[in-house]
C-alpha cells in the first residue's frame, strides 16, 4: 500500500511538472514582451545568418534582448553567446542545427554481398561473407545486417580501400566501424585511416600511429563494447570492438582504408564502416547572466556524434521551457558548467545510442552538469526526459539541488541511468520520479560525498543490455563515495524481462551498496521501501553459483563491493521484499561485505517467492567471507525466515557471518522502571547465558549472535536459537518469563 500511494502521488505531481510557457510574440515592439533589464531588443530570423562558415550568428551585443522571428536551419552550429547579459527568446519557433546531409561510405555495410565500392586487391584473406558469428547486445543486433567482411588470419598490411566520400573541409568528423576477433587485444592491429593528410588527426584518439596521414580509432578494454560474438562464460566479452575517432580533412573526396598494422590470429569480421560529423553544438554560451528559454532545439539530419543542443559554461544563466530532441551516437542533449545555474521546466528527448565504452558513465547524457567548469550552487528542476540513454549526471560539482524531475531511461550502455554522480558533493537529490523502461535508477560513484538522496521514487526494468553481469539496479553506489544518506525512498527493480538466450544471467540487485573505506563517512540508507521482483522467474536453479553457471536472481538488498567493502553501512527502519534473495552479503561477483550493520528492518518474501532461495544469502568464492555484519530487530513476514540463511562457499577461506538481535527486558514496577538484576539463560546446547543490571532505566538489553562458519564447498551449520528462560529479580522477588 505504502508504495502504491507513492506511486499516486508522484504521477498527480506530474501533471503540472512542466510549466512551458508558449509565448509567441509578434516582434520587439509586442507590448506583452518583457524586457526588463536589457537595453535593447533586437530580432533575429533565417536571413539574417550572417554567412558564418560553421554558424548562423554570434550574439555579441551585451544587456541584449535576442528574439527569434523564424524557424533557424543551419548546417552546423546555430549560435553563440559571447557576451553577458543576454537573453535569446526562441519564442515557439524551432532551431534545427547540424541539418547537414549525412555522410554515406558507399556499401559501408557490405550489404550488396560483395565488395562493390571497395578496392580489395590489397588484402588477399578478405571476402564478404553471410556466415559470422550471431550479434546479441543490444544495440549491435539493428547495426550487423546480412554480410560483413571476413579476413582469415591476416598478415600486416592487408587493407581495403573505400571509394571517395563528400566531406567539407575544416569540419570534425568520427570514423568508426565494427570489428570481433577472437583475442579482443588483435582488435587492436587493425586500424581506419584515410588516403589524405588530417588535421588535428589524433584529437581525442588512442592507439597506434599510422604514419602521418592516419590513425587508429579508439579501443576500449575488454568487454567494454559489446557481445558481437561473446565467448561463453567469460567474465569480459571477448571480440568485439567498436572503433572511433574525431579528424578533420584538408582534401577533398578522401577514401576510407580499413587495414591491419599487425598480424591477427583467426577470424575476423567487420561492419558499419561510418562517417559522421563531430561535436557540432546548437547554442553555445560561456558568458554569465545568460537566458535561453521559450522555444525548441532540434538535432538535424547528419545525427552526428557528440552533437549537443546546448553548452552552457557561464554563471548565473537559466535555461527554461525547451523542447530538446537529440538523435546521433553519443550525443548530448544540455551540458553545463558553472555557478548559480537554473535549469528547469523543459523536455529533454535524448533519443540516443551509446557506442563508447560502456562504463563510461560521464559521457552522452541528456543533461550534464560540472561539464567543463564545475557545476556549484545550481539548481535542475521540474524537467521531464520522457526518454534518453542515460538523465542527469553531475560530475565534480557541489551545493546542487536535482529535483521535482521525471526520467525515462531506454538505453543499450550497462551505465544507462537516471540520475548519475560521479563527483557530487554536499548536494540534494530528492522528488524526482524515475520509471525506466530499459536502464536503472541512481548511480553514485568516485568522489559522490556528503550527499543526500531522499522522497524519490525509482522503478528500474531489466532486459537485454553489453554485458551480462552489470544489469538493472534502482540504487548502486560504490568505490571512494562515502557519507552520503538516502532515505524516505521507494526503490523497484524488475528483472529477467526479454531475456536474449536460455541460460543467460541476470542478477538483479534493486539496491547495491558498497563502497571503500569509512574515511568519507558511513552510509546511511533509512526508512525507504526495496523490493525485487523476476517476471520470468525459472524456479530450476542451482543452489550454489560460480562463474561459469548463469541463471537470473533477484536481489532486494546486495552488500557487495567493486573493491574493498570496508565502509560502514547503517541500514535502519526499511522493507527489503524479494521473490528470490532478500539480502545477500558479499553479492554474487564481487567482494563480500564488512560492517554492515541492518537495524529493524523487515524483510518479506513475495508472494510468488520460490523455495529454492533463502532470505538472507552471502555466496562469493574468490575474495573470502564477509565479517561484522548484524542483523538487529530484524521482522519477517510472508515467510522471510530471518534464521533461513544460505552459503554457498567454494573458496578455500571460511566465511564468518554474524546473524545477531537484541533481546530488550524492561521491569518496571507500578509502571515505573526499577532497578532489577536479570538472568537470561539460553535452553539449547550448549547454552549461552547472560547477567545484567537493568540500572536507572528499567531495561536490560542482550545482544544474541549466530555466528556460520563453513570451509571449501562444505555447507555451515545454521544454529537457530532456542527460546530462553528470562529470570529477573527484583524487592526480593523473582519472576520467570520464557
Amino acid at each position: 500500500m505504502k508504495r502504491g500511494i507513492i506511486l499516486l502521488i508522484f504521477i498527480v505531481l506530474l501533471v503540472s511538472l512542466v510549466s512551458v510557457s508558449a509565448v509567441q510574440y509578434t516582434g520587439c515592439g509586442d507590448p506583452s514582451l518583457d524586457t526588463t533589464g536589457y537595453s535593447s531588443c533586437v530580432e533575429i530570423r533565417q536571413s539574417d545568418c550572417n554567412g558564418l562558415p560553421d554558424r548562423c550568428q554570434i550574439l555579441s551585443s551585451s544587456n541584449t534582448y535576442y528574439l527569434l522571428m523564424s524557424d533557424i536551419d543551419v548546417p552546423r552550429r546555430a549560435f553563440d553567446i559571447s557576451n553577458n547579459n543576454i537573453a535569446l527568446d526562441l519564442n515557439e519557433y524551432i532551431i534545427t542545427y547540424e541539418n547537414s546531409v549525412e555522410v554515406i561510405v558507399p556499401n559501408h555495410n557490405f550489404e550488396t554481398g560483395d565488395f562493390s565500392n571497395w578496392d580489395s586487391s590489397g588484402a588477399s584473406s578478405a571476402s564478404v561473407t553471410s556466415s559470422f558469428p550471431a550479434p546479441r547486445g543490444h544495440w549491435h543486433i539493428d547495426e550487423i545486417g546480412n554480410y560483413v567482411v571476413h579476413f582469415n588470419n591476416p598478415s600486416a598490411g592487408e587493407q581495403i580501400i573505400s571509394d571517395p566520400i563528400n566531406l567539407e573541409l575544416g569540419r570534425p568528423y568520427t570514423i568508426s566501424f565494427m570489428v570481433h576477433v577472437n583475442n579482443y587485444l588483435d582488435g587492436r592491429n587493425i586500424v581506419a585511416t584515410l588516403d589524405t593528410p588530417l588535421v588535428d588527426g589524433l584529437s581525442g584518439c588512442a592507439g597506434t600511429v599510422e604514419g602521418s596521414n592516419g590513425f587508429s580509432a579508439y579501443y576500449p578494454e575488454a568487454g567494454a563494447g559489446g557481445v558481437w560474438g561473446a565467448a561463453g562464460g567469460e567474465r569480459y566479452v571477448q571480440g568485439e570492438l567498436y572503433y572511433r575517432c574525431v579528424f578533420t580533412v584538408n582534401e577533398a573526396n578522401p577514401r576510407v582504408i580499413l587495414r591491419t598494422i599487425g598480424a591477427i590470429s583467426g577470424d575476423v569480421y567487420v561492419d558499419s564502416v561510418e562517417i559522421k560529423p563531430a561535436e557540432e553544438i546548437g547554442i553555445y554560451s560561456s558568458s554569465a547572466d545568460a537566458r535561453v528559454f521559450n522555444g525548441n532545439i532540434f538535432q538535424g539530419k547528419a545525427k552526428g556524434y557528440y552533437a549537443k543542443a546546448l553548452d552552457v559554461r557561464g554563471t548565473n544563466s537559466e535555461v527554461f521551457d525547451l523542447n530538446v530532441s537529440v538523435y546521433g551516437p553519443d550525443a548530448w542533449g544540455m551540458t553545463f558548467g558553472g555557478s548559480n545555474q537554473d535549469i528547469h521546466d523543459n523536455e529533454i528527448n535524448h533519443n540516443v545510442k551509446r557506442t563508447h565504452h560502456a562504463h563510461d558513465s560521464w559521457y552522452s547524457n541528456a543533461i550534464s552538469l560540472g561539464f567543463g567548469p564545475a557545476s556549484v550552487d545550481s539548481r535542475v528542476y521540474n524537467n521531464i526526459i520522457p526518454i534518453s540513454s542515460a538523465g542527469i549526471v553531475v560530475l565534480n560539482s557541489n551545493n546542487l539541488s536535482v529535483y521535482n524531475n521525471s526520467i525515462d531511461v531506454v538505453s543499450n550502455s550497462i551505465h544507462g541511468y537516471a540520475i548519475q554522480s560521479n563527483g557530487a558533493t554536499y548536494s540534494y537529490f530528492y522528488d524526482n520520479f524515475i520509471n525506466t523502461t530499459l536502464g536503472s535508477g541512481i548511480f553514485a560513484e568516485g568522489g559522490t560525498r556528503y550527499n543526500s538522496f531522499y522522497n524519490n521514487y525509482v522503478e528500474v526494468r531489466d532486459g537485454p543490455q553489453e554485458e551480462r553481469y552489470w544489469t538493472a539496479k534502482a540504487l548502486w553506489m560504490r568505490y571512494s563515495a562515502g557519507g552520503n544518506s538516502f532515505y524516505n525512498n521507494t526503490f523497484i527493480g524488475y528483472g529477467g524481462r526479454d531475456m536474449p538466450r536460455v541460460g543467460e544471467d541476470t542478477s538483479l540487485s534493486t539496491v547495491r551498496l558498497g563502497a571503500y573505506s569509512d574515511v568519507y563517512g558511513p552510509i546511511r540508507f533509512y526508512d525507504n521501501y526495496v523490493e525485487a521482483r523476476m517476471n520470468d522467474a525459472d524456479a530450476n536453479f542451482p543452489s550454489c553459483y560460480d562463474s561459469l553457471n548463469f541463471r537470473l536472481t533477484g536481489i532486494a538488498l546486495d552488500l557487495g563491493s567493486d573493491g574493498s567493502p570496508g565502509i560502514t553501512k547503517y541500514i535502519q527502519n526499511n522493507t527489503f521484499k524479494s521473490d528470490h534473495h532478500v539480502v545477500t552479503f558479499g553479492g554474487r561477483y564481487w567482494v563480500p561485505s564488512l560492517h554492515s550493520y541492518l537495524t529493524s528492518n523487515i524483510l518479506v518474501r513475495g508472494d510468488n517467492a520460490l523455495p529454492e532461495y533463502s532470505t538472507i544469502s552471502h555466496f562469493y568464492a574468490s575474495n573470502g567471507g564477509s565479517a561484522d555484519n548484524l542483523l538487529l530487530d530484524t521482522t519477517g513476514l510472508n515467510g522471510a525466515d530471518v534464521h533461513d540463511i544460505f552459503i554457498c562457499n567454494t573458496a578455500s577461506t571460511a566465511l564468518d557471518t554474524t546473524i545477531a538481535w537484541y533481546l530488550d527486558v524492561n521491569v518496571f514496577n507500578a509502571g515505573s522502571p526499577v532497578d532489577a538484576n536479570v538472568y537470561v539463560e539460553s535452553l539449547q546446547q550448549p547454552s549461552t547465558n547472560f547477567n545484567d543490571n537493568t540500572g536507572g532505566d528499567g531495561t536490560a538489553r542482550f545482544t544474541l549472535t549466530e555466528q556460520h562458519i563453513g570451509g571449501a564447498g562444505n555447507s555451515p551449520s545454521i544454529t537457530t536459537y532456542a527460546p530462553y528462560n528470562v529470570t529477573v529479580t527484583y524487592f526480593g522477588q523473582e519472576q520467570s518469563q520464557t
